[in-house]
Order: structure tokens, then C-alpha cells, then sequence
């Protein structure tokens, strides 16, 4: 009998139980920074079904890695500086000016059904034997949880839930992780789209650059 329990298993324990005092509706704007051109293109409303990525933290797809339609994930923020940062993180510079890289913002038609890990809107983390840390567990450790969570079946009886309303690892800020079945919350067109290159955009984004302590590549003459 183990003394310690993990702070954050590798995966949960089965089953799941996720009673309806952990699921948070959300019909509020979303951002989504995507690519719309050049190496891995997406749309607005496209969920990946290729994966799971090494370098995605709650890809649910089932291994190995590989095309898995059905098992799609969109990442979306709550903010555009969420957004930004969780797109750039990698380079820890704003990049307008890499091709076909926009900003997009929808509005789910319904309320989205996500299951709830910040520790201010669910205990859920906690009584299914992990902690708040989890949103910061080593990103294979979070896609074992995000593939149980996938097809865990809520005791409100309405079906696996939407994702997962999370913690964006760069910011401290909302994330919204949208897994497949979701895709009939998205709208047909989206509120708004515009390249991050678009003059539009850059006084955001330099306001957003120095809030990060990071540089924002201008356009060369």
C-alpha cells in the first residue's frame, strides 16, 4: 500500500464521476489564433483529428499518433492575449508577419457543456485524486486525462461533455479545450476574422507584446 499517492497521476481513475456541479455552460466569446496558410493550415472551426501532438497539453486522441476522425480538438482562449501567447509560446516572440497567422472570434450557438478544472469553478481535480496542478503536469500526463475525460459519461445524462474550461499555462487565464462532438456548438461564420498582419490588429498586439515582455516583429520597409 502505497504511504504517498501522487500529487498527479499519469492517468485517472476509473470511472470517471462528474456530477453536473462540474460542468460550466459557456456561450461567450471565444478567440482562436490559427494558421490559414503555408505548412499545417486550419480553419477557424476545424478540430484536428491528427494527433495526439507531443507538444499539445489536452490532445484526447488515442494513440499512436496518427489521423483519429472523431477524436478532434480545438484550442481556443477567452482573451486575445491568452490566445497570442498560448500560439507564440514556443518562440517567445509576436510574429504578425509569418504568413496567413489570424485572429478569429466566434460565439458558440448553445452553451458549451466543459468540464471544469480551475480550482475557483469545480473541487473536481481534487476528488477525482489530482490536484490544480495538473494544468501544469507534464503535457503526456494531461492527454491521459483529456482521453478519459473524452468518453467519461456525466451524471446529468446528457452525454460526454464538450472539454474542458482549463487554465492557459502561459497567461493564468481561461482556456477552453473543444473536443469533436462540440462542433455543433460552433456558428456557420464566425464573428470576426483578421490576419495579425492587418493594421487593425497591431496596436493590440503591440500592447499585448510588452504586457508579455516579448518582442513584436514589425513589417520591413
Amino acid at each position: 500500500m502505497a504511504l504517498h499517492a501522487p500529487k498527479n497521476p499519469r492517468r485517472p481513475r476509473r470511472p470517471l464521476s462528474i456530477g453536473p456541479e462540474d460542468i460550466l455552460p459557456y456561450q461567450d466569446l471565444l478567440w482562436r489564433v490559427h494558421r490559414t496558410a503555408g505548412e499545417y493550415p486550419s480553419a477557424w472551426n476545424g478540430f484536428r483529428s491528427y494527433g495526439p501532438l507531443t507538444t499539445m497539453r489536452w490532445d484526447p486522441h488515442p494513440g499512436p499518433r496518427g489521423d483519429h476522425p472523431g477524436h478532434g480538438v480545438l484550442y481556443a482562449a477567452t482573451d486575445l492575449r491568452t490566445a497570442v501567447a498560448e500560439f507564440f509560446q514556443a518562440q517567445r516572440r509576436v510574429d504578425p508577419m509569418r504568413a496567413g497567422v489570424a485572429a478569429t472570434t466566434f460565439v458558440p450557438v448553445r452553451p458549451l457543456r466543459l468540464l471544469a478544472l480551475l480550482a475557483e469553478d469545480s473541487s473536481w481535480l481534487l476528488r477525482s485524486g489530482a490536484s490544480h496542478s495538473l494544468m501544469a503536469a507534464p503535457r503526456g500526463t494531461c492527454r491521459a486525462w483529456a482521453r478519459e475525460i473524452a468518453r467519461a459519461e456525466p451524471a446529468d445524462g446528457q452525454g460526454p461533455v464538450d472539454g474542458l474550461w482549463a487554465e492557459s499555462t502561459m497567461t493564468g487565464c481561461p482556456m477552453v479545450v473543444l473536443f469533436e462532438r462540440a462542433a455543433s456548438a460552433l456558428p456557420e461564420a464566425p464573428r470576426d476574422s483578421a490576419l495579425l498582419a492587418a493594421p487593425v490588429m497591431m496596436a493590440a498586439l503591440e500592447d499585448i507584446s510588452a504586457s508579455l515582455g516579448w518582442e513584436l516583429a514589425w513589417p520591413t520597409a
